[in-house]
């Protein structure tokens, strides 16, 4: 998590100043790019995945997060009069939390289906005595030693937990992807021509001579 991190504030930081320069769509659109390669890369993860790999991926997620958030937040502030300003800065972060909880939610239940389906391969014996102990991901997680393990129960339970990351991986890329598609509706523009017609000054009344 700590290259996520610091690529998301990083690239929030960045994308801030870029969208005075070249507009919100642009920036949003290759944050939604660097978004849809590190998810892409995601969905390759298997048990002989490298921890690089693995960090060059959450850092593309990161950088791709910081860039989009934080431009879409303020295309939504200067999209509005100034006293809805804080209705739609808190209607926004509402619909963030929203579907951080869903997408983990989600997420977890496609995990949780794909490694029941994994298990359910067991067979009989060692391997089928595993799949009642590890029936759960927490319980697969905790075991954190495989001195117990066969080497042939080892690599089942690897090969189970990395098919069950790697569906919910190709779900989030999905998700992903129809997000970039959404964002090609973003216009264009940078902030001081995206301003709501509201913010701008009142023009002066024409002053009509007396006669």
């Amino acid at each position: 998590l700590t290259p996520y991190i610091l690529a998301w504030v990083v690239c929030s930081i960045i994308g801030g100043r870029l969208i005075l320069r070249i507009g919100y769509r642009p920036v949003v659109l290759t944050g939604m790019l660097l978004m849809m390669l590190g998810g892409l890369m995601l969905a390759f993860v298997s048990p002989a995945t490298a921890r690089g790999y693995l960090a060059g991926a959450v850092m593309l997620m990161g950088m791709g997060g910081g860039l989009t958030l934080s431009s879409l937040m303020i295309a939504s502030q200067h999209s509005v009069p100034r006293a809805l300003l804080g209705v739609v800065t808190s209607t926004v972060q509402f619909a963030r939390n929203i579907g951080a909880a869903l997408g983990v939610g989600v997420l977890g239940a496609v995990m949780a289906w794909r490694l029941r389906l994994e298990l359910a391969q067991a067979g009989s014996g060692e391997l089928a005595a595993l799949a009642m102990r590890y029936s759960d991901i927490a319980a697969l997680v905790r075991q954190t030693t495989r001195a117990a393990l066969s080497p042939a129960a080892a690599a089942f339970l690897q090969h189970a937990l990395a098919n069950s990351l790697r569906a919910a991986f190709i779900f989030g890329l999905a998700m992903v992807v129809l997000a970039a598609l959404v964002s090609l509706l973003l216009p264009g523009g940078r902030a001081h021509e995206l301003l709501h017609e509201d913010h701008q000054p009142d023009e002066p009344e024409a002053i009509v001579p007396e006669l």
